[in-house]
């Protein structure tokens, strides 16, 4: 909360940062809060907080008692004696506790979690040994994860069981004075499938649209291939109201147009020929108390956007083959590298869901144009040689990758540092003819070179200003048909555009639009 989004004036010089502390069933036991000048903006500072909350929730977490076998995995080996690792405590073989980051990494939440068999969502979990080894998921994900047996905990410190309902045991008697093993302290790893927040520009706009994904309200993801929308959207999912239930993310341009509608809405037993004899759920039903993460939304086909559309108006699932419809609850976060408002204009997008999808809209911005590109290289680098220590760029290879223009964005940018950190013993030293060729024959742009690409760039903008006045026009011209259709009624020409009234009341507010006769 920063500045003036504060209720009382005497606190609006203040920025804070908080994040909740749960316990392995849950319940918010308190929060962790940062406070600073209002003035001075610290992009680390919510980072630094939900580090810490979740390092005090594991380690409440690892005195669990004496019946809990402990269960550590992740997506990578170097990540299972972090913060970030997923904690799971089973007891006779059921899910007892967890931790939020276990929730993101198994892509779901408390209700579906706690209690329930481990098999359920890691089948050969009692197959594992102490020491990091290889395991599948329940939906074949690659994990790597170790089983700890039960272990006393020490004295004094406080017992977490299902029976106690998250309530801590009274401490036991203090034993004689013992000294406590010397604990090996390693330095956290960086998460490489984050975007932390870099500066104030990009942490307003994650403010903005965490407010908004809060609210009830989409967002809508723009940005290059690669350049981190789905990364923007689970750094979302951890900061808003939804971040206990799940992030169901769906490639929407991944699934052949015949199968997109079941894997969106499910089906029943026997709906079609072929179908799984259980029937599915289907991706917006296990979004249910979460985020649903629509990724390529732009190569959705038109024939399931409208049943799409139904889905976000009314908040309710109608199965294939079912016959009646289930109410569902959740976070909307869409993204697309298409430019959407073309394909409204050419009718390859309805224009009806466009509104709907972009009540919040974030631009992302490529790699290349980080104030912070060398800091973010060297970082990524240590990230991807984790745990073994990385190599070093000299001067000449950070200023060549600095340099180059990052078509891939993000993504390319990991790729090419993984190779790097693979082949390249720790603490050797990387030039530049040790880099991919394609990045060495990169050059310095001359001034006529930057000066012939920015009118380039000015010139490729014109359709695009116009494509957007046409849209605008458009727009108006449907709203003042539906408005007319229904006498001015608000709520009855916002459910016949399929949009929410208060979308409707903002593209009436803007200059040159009809005034509504029945607000």
């Amino acid at each position: 909360m920063h500045g003036a989004e504060h209720f009382l004036p005497r606190n609006q010089i203040l920025s804070c940062h908080a994040a909740p502390i749960r316990s392995p069933r849950g319940d918010i036991l308190g929060v962790l809060d940062i406070s600073g000048d209002a003035q001075r903006l610290h992009a680390y500072a919510l980072g630094l907080a939900t580090l810490c909350a979740r390092q005090v929730a594991n380690r409440l977490m690892l005195h669990a008692g004496p019946r809990c076998q402990q269960l550590v995995f992740h997506h990578q080996a170097g990540m299972l004696e972090t913060a970030d690792r997923g904690l799971l405590l089973i007891e006779d073989g059921r899910v007892v506790g967890a931790n939020d980051a276990a929730l993101a990494l198994l892509r779901t939440d408390w209700r579906r979690l706690l209690d329930q068999p481990v098999e359920r969502w890691l089948p050969a979990w009692r197959t594992l040994p102490a020491s990091p080894a290889p395991l599948r998921g329940h939906d074949g994900q690659a994990l790597f994860a170790l089983l700890r047996q039960p272990a006393e905990p020490p004295a004094g410190t406080p017992v977490w069981t299902r029976a106690q309902a998250d309530t801590p045991a009274s401490p036991k008697p203090p034993g004689p004075a013992t000294p406590a093993p010397a604990q090996p302290t390693r330095a956290p790893a960086v998460r490489t499938d984050l975007l932390p927040p870099l500066d104030p520009a990009l942490e307003t706009r994650f403010t903005r649209s965490r407010r908004a994904l809060d609210a009830g309200l989409a967002v809508l993801l723009q940005g290059e291939t690669g350049a981190g929308k789905e990364v923007y959207a689970r750094h979302l999912h951890q900061a808003s109201r939804w971040h206990a239930g799940p992030l169901v993310a769906v490639n929407c341009g991944a699934l052949p147009d015949t199968l997109i509608e079941a894997e969106l809405f499910g089906y029943e037993a026997g709906a079609y020929t072929g179908a799984r004899r259980q029937g599915a759920r289907g991706r917006l039903r296990e979004a249910d108390g979460g985020i649903l993460f629509l990724d390529e939304i732009g190569d959705m086909p038109l024939t399931l956007q409208t049943r799409l559309l139904r889905v976000l108006q009314e908040r309710t699932v109608q199965p294939l083959g079912a016959g009646r419809a289930v109410p569902v609850e959740f976070g909307l976060v869409s993204a697309s590298n298409r430019d959407l408002a073309a394909m409204v204009e050419t009718g390859a997008f309805r224009a009806d869901l466009y509104y709907r999808l972009q009540d919040c809209r974030v631009d992302l911005p490529p790699l290349r144009s980080r104030a912070d590109l060398r800091a973010h290289v060297c970082t990524t680098l240590h990230a991807c040689a984790a745990p073994a220590a990385p190599p070093t760029l000299d001067d000449g290879a950070l200023a060549q990758l600095a340099r180059y223009p990052w078509p891939g964005n993000y993504r390319q940018l990991q790729a090419v540092l993984r190779g790097l950190a693979l082949f390249h013993p720790p603490g050797s030293l990387i030039r530049v003819g040790d880099l991919p060729e394609e990045i060495q024959a990169c050059r310095p742009a001359t001034a006529h070179q930057a000066q012939d690409a920015s009118s380039s760039s000015q010139a490729a903008q014109a359709p695009d200003i116009a494509a957007h006045a046409t849209l605008r026009s458009q727009q108006s011209q449907q709203i003042s048909e539906a408005l007319a259709r229904h006498g001015g009624n608000i709520s009855r020409a916002a459910r016949d555009l399929g949009i929410h009234r208060s979308t409707l009341h903002r593209h009436l507010a803007r200059p040159g639009m009809p005034g509504p006769i029945h607000r």
